[in-house]
């Protein structure tokens, strides 16, 4: 892994849409009536105790990421950076609408599935996951 460590707390951040996605396991959802758009790079599955190979490991202080992930991440910030300012200034909210982040509903569901897309591109769904204990 790489030399950077980041240890991720306990709260899951997530948004929901008006009807109320429920929060995956998995992590951020975004939701847009009665869809649901995973918005996560999914480099940490600790509720699965499983680890992205080549992105991230656990070890006893918490999570480390690799430059891979680090670079991953970077790129999806700049990508979307009104979607990473927006849930950061509502981070101490549990439950975060579509429309709390773009207050223009048409403008929210474009920005979610262009997310979607991003991240399908990226192909973090292909990403091999091995039990947290693999080196």
């Amino acid at each position: 892994m790489g030399n950077q460590k980041f240890n991720l707390g306990d709260r899951v951040t997530y948004v929901a849409a008006t009807g109320k996605v429920p929060i995956a396991s998995r992590g951020t959802v975004v939701g847009i009536g009665r869809t649901a758009t995973a918005i996560l790079l999914d480099v940490v599955w600790d509720v699965t105790f499983m680890s992205v190979l080549g992105y991230s490991q656990k070890n006893q202080s918490g999570w480390e990421f690799s430059n891979a992930a680090i670079e991953l991440l970077a790129k999806y910030v700049a990508a979307f950076p009104d979607f990473f300012v927006a849930i950061q200034a509502k981070a101490q909210q549990s439950d975060i609408s579509d429309t709390d982040i773009w207050p223009d509903s048409a403008v929210a569901a474009k920005r979610v599935k262009e997310i979607g897309q991003w991240l399908k591109a990226a192909e973090t769904s292909k990403f091999e996951r091995v039990p947290l204990d693999a080196e």
